[in-house]
């Protein structure tokens, strides 16, 4: 009893009115009403007195006065939200994560001698091209540096059929890098590549390879547009006197 009636005290205090059923329930134990003894008249709870079930009690209830501001203390007092800490590494990887920079779609043909020789990827379906009409073009481009090996080819066209385009960074870059490493290319790793159009900026942060030349058109639109032929051969050209330099 004596837990009870602190219990009403304490939400009497408060303003808090309670209440009981209006009818008893089917099968249930009768209920055992408590009333506060200790405090003042003006602050007792309300009472109820019962009438016959087929009859619905009614009970006047004293003035609801508002409940107090709880007053907070010092070490409840709201605190400020830090702000993110760049030193956090978690914070840092969450906040990386929230850029994804992913390509959405990508059509790209992967070419490389049989031999030693560097990688060509090239962007393709611009104009519409399945890709190889520019082969007979690169064999004529790696023979200009010295390369008489045969081509092999693989195409890429992202994303993957069956799989949401939306994936974190780690995985595309996976899926690249076992494109380039597997049978059919053969890229050793730090494999050099000659990049033509646009290259996304996380595989070009990437390690998946050694960017030894990029050119910022397709090998379609070298074809096609006759302006870019002359600055393609003078960058092959700048390239050879590089390497052939001691």
């Amino acid at each position: 009893m004596n837990n009870e009636n602190l219990r009403l005290d304490y939400l009497n205090r408060l303003g808090v009115v309670s209440w009981m059923p209006r009818q008893p329930l089917p099968g249930a134990r009768p209920s055992e009403f408590f009333y506060h003894e200790g405090a003042e008249a003006a602050r007792r709870p309300l009472r109820v007195q019962a009438e016959p079930a087929s009859e619905p009690v009614t009970a006047s209830a004293a003035p609801v006065r508002p409940a107090p501001a709880a007053a907070t203390r010092p070490a409840e007092a709201e605190q400020p939200v830090p702000e993110h800490d760049s030193a956090d590494p978690m914070a840092a990887l969450e906040h990386s994560e929230q850029v994804n920079r992913v390509p959405e779609s990508l059509q790209l043909m992967f070419i490389r001698p049989q031999s030693s020789g560097p990688l060509i990827v090239s962007h393709f379906g611009e104009q519409g091209d399945a890709g190889e009409a520019f082969l007979p073009f690169v064999q004529s481009l790696l023979q200009f540096t010295g390369c008489t090996a045969p081509l092999v080819s693989l195409p890429f066209v992202w994303p993957l059929t069956g799989m949401p385009g939306a994936c974190r960074e780690q995985e595309f870059i996976d899926i690249f890098e076992a494109l380039l490493s597997g049978a059919r290319l053969g890229c050793p790793p730090g494999q050099e590549c000659w990049w033509f159009g646009d290259l996304p900026q996380l595989l070009a942060e990437s390690e998946c390879f050694t960017l030894g030349l990029h050119y910022p058109a397709s090998l379609t639109e070298v074809l096609n547009q006759p302006g870019h032929k002359p600055r393609l051969l003078k960058q092959l050209i700048t390239r050879r006197q590089e390497k052939s330099a001691p």
